[in-house]
């Protein structure tokens, strides 16, 4: 066993492959889309409420692209700064 100044004695460290990372990502989209279509109902009605006239596919396309592109986001931001650079 080697010292390393930056990992405290003791503490396990993993390393993700890629290939892993991607699987993580895949399934995380997967559960999110699969929750936005469970709560599109509600949130579709109330904004077809706010905007009358406006069509329930297009509204729950427009909800489900925007919660998912902010959420990877927000996921991608956290393993950046969670992964040390090499």
């Amino acid at each position: 066993m080697f010292y390393s100044p930056n990992v405290r004695p003791g503490a396990v460290t993993h390393k993700m492959g890629r290939t892993a990372v991607i699987f993580g990502f895949w399934l995380l989209g997967y559960a999110l889309g699969f929750l936005a279509y469970i709560a599109r109902v509600p949130i579709v009605s109330g904004i077809q409420y706010v905007l009358s006239g406006a069509s329930a596919d297009i509204v729950g396309g427009m909800i489900s692209g925007l919660a998912g592109s902010v959420l990877m986001l927000a996921c991608l931001y956290v393993w950046s700064h969670s992964t040390t650079p090499k």
